[in-house]
This record gives C-alpha cells, sequence and structure tokens, in this order.
C-alpha cells in the first residue's frame, strides 16, 4: 500500500515546529528517503490504543541542525533491541511489511553526510528520532 493511501487511511495528527526560513544542507535523495522511512514506520507501528500523532521538530544550531521525528507508536524495549536497531535485516515487531532495511537505510544515509541519528522509545509509549545534521561538513563542500 502507498504512503498516501495508508495517510488518507489512518489519518495521524501531524504537527511541525519549524521556521519558516529554516534550512537543512543535506542530499535531497537522501533526506527524502529518511523521512519517508521514518514516517512508513509510523504509520506501520502505530499503536491500536490511540490516534497516531507525529511531531516533528527542527532546531538550528551554530554548527548543527537537529530534526526530531517523534510518535506515540507501539515503541521499542530499548533495553534490549538498541544495540541492533540501526543493524540490517533486523527486524523488531512481527508486522508483514517488515523487512529490516528502513531504519539501517535511514542511518546510513545520515551518516554517509557527515549526520547521525539516535532515538529514544518506550514501549507502548512511541519513538522519537534524533537527526543531527552537521553544517560544518556541509560548508567544507561534501554535498553535492
Amino acid at each position: 500500500m502507498q504512503v498516501s493511501n495508508l495517510i488518507e487511511e489512518i489519518k495521524p495528527e501531524v504537527s511541525f515546529e519549524v521556521k519558516a526560513n529554516s534550512v537543512i544542507y543535506f542530499n535531497r535523495t537522501y533526506f527524502e528517503s529518511i523521512f519517508l522511512n521514518l514516517l512508513t514506520n509510523a504509520l506501520k507501528y502505530r499503536s491500536d490504543k490511540r490516534r497516531l500523532k507525529i511531531t516533528i521538530k527542527l532546531q538550528e544550531f551554530e554548527d548543527k541542525t537537529i530534526v526530531t521525528f517523534e510518535d506515540n507508536g507501539i515503541g521499542f524495549d530499548l533495553a534490549t533491541v538498541k544495540p541492533k536497531i540501526f543493524g540490517l535485516y533486523q527486524r523488531f515487531h512481527n508486522h508483514p511489511d517488515s523487512k529490516g532495511l528502513g531504519l539501517y537505510l535511514v542511518k546510513t544515509h545520515m551518516e554517509a553526510l557527515g549526520g547521525s541519528i539516535d532515538l529514544e522509545s518506550a514501549v507502548d509509549e512511541g519513538t522519537k528520532f534524533i537527526l543531527t545534521f552537521n553544517k560544518i561538513y556541509a560548508e567544507q563542500g561534501s554535498l553535492h
């Protein structure tokens, strides 16, 4: 099922905390892939107990931009999965469409261009992904 169809069916509540003149220097294709993977995961791993809420925040600093992508889905038990969470073919839920590629790609894309990703999560509370985009890396001409 396409993401647009999932959004129409699920009707998540999405909020943005982004200043109008904010800029992220990053490869557009990688950026789109990162957000598509995070959005798809939020939709797939939503809780049946409540309406899906997604919050995206952007904070700019002198040397970096931090974007948080947070949902109120089923979450992870970080004590058991954190060391493997961004590994290739790692699956932590029994969703039929799960392939274990999405978070691996997100981490690979972020690190390939000098960024990083981390997360906070709790079972049945949700997950927050913290994406750090390094402005210094972008200014050194590493992005095309």
